[in-house]
């Protein structure tokens, strides 16, 4: 059977028109954007008052939509656990008097809130949008900063994410605990671009006692990250962080 032109070129306009209305719909589908689950491993530096440091391997798995930091380390002792979920911290057993002698009590909550916003903030994968810078600009060490006030926790503890105004990057978290009188500088740095997460990611964090000024300040724990696994991914492949 055989057709007038006019209706098979009627018939294509209307594909057509159905064709890029298609496409138009696919292009005002938005992106889902999920935060992803992050596993590492690192190796820690504990430099106690002899300057003699305990050198030992952890494992650091972040949630960072959750605000949650799990730690886990296998001592000679045996496993610990430790959790961090906002402002509840908790840990599976009880230390060996070694271990609780070490810096921050090998694990405390000072500590763990100290990574997680470390790792996090200076990744970029925190929302900082939402948070309204707690100070003036500062400078510190050379440097100028935007103190932006971290959301928790909120009791007693104040948590500032400093922005580093000339890579507009957060690179150090000053944490001032008045009760347990704890004063604390965490410095993220040697970054370096993870596939896993598609962004940067501190290869090196290290923590400072700042209680008698920064002039003064005493490397007490220093973190060494060397795998970086997006667990929320379904390649699932751990990624080697190289560099120097």
């Amino acid at each position: 059977m055989k057709y007038p032109i006019r209706i098979i070129l009627i018939a294509l306009m209307g594909l057509m028109v159905i064709t890029q209305g298609c496409q138009q719909d696919i292009k005002q589908t938005p992106k889902i954007s999920v935060t992803p689950l992050i596993k590492t491993d690192c190796i820690v530096y504990y430099f106690r008052k002899d300057n003699a440091p305990y050198i030992t391997q952890q494992q650091h798995n972040f949630d960072p939509a959750a605000g949650y930091l799990e730690i886990v380390a296998r001592e000679p002792s045996g496993q610990y656990i430790f959790t961090l979920k906002k402002e509840d911290f908790n840990s599976t057993q009880q230390l060996t008097p070694f271990l609780s002698g070490l810096p921050a009590s090998f694990i405390n909550q000072n500590l763990a809130t100290s990574i997680f916003y470390s790792f996090v903030a200076s990744s970029g994968i925190l929302d900082t949008d939402s948070l309204a810078s707690s100070k003036p600009a500062v400078k510190l060490e050379g440097q100028w900063y935007k103190p932006i006030g971290a959301p928790w926790p909120n009791e007693g503890v104040q948590v500032n994410l400093l922005e580093n105004l000339n890579t507009n990057q957060i690179d150090r978290v000053e944490l001032n605990n008045q009760k347990t009188q704890t004063r604390w500088m965490a410095l993220a740095y040697n970054h370096r671009y993870s596939k896993e997460l598609n962004t940067i990611v501190p290869r090196k964090i290290d923590i400072f006692d700042i209680q008698d000024g920064l002039a003064s300040k005493k490397l007490i724990i220093q973190f060494d990250y060397k795998n970086v696994l997006n667990s929320s991914s379904k390649k699932g492949n751990n990624e080697n962080i190289s560099g120097n």
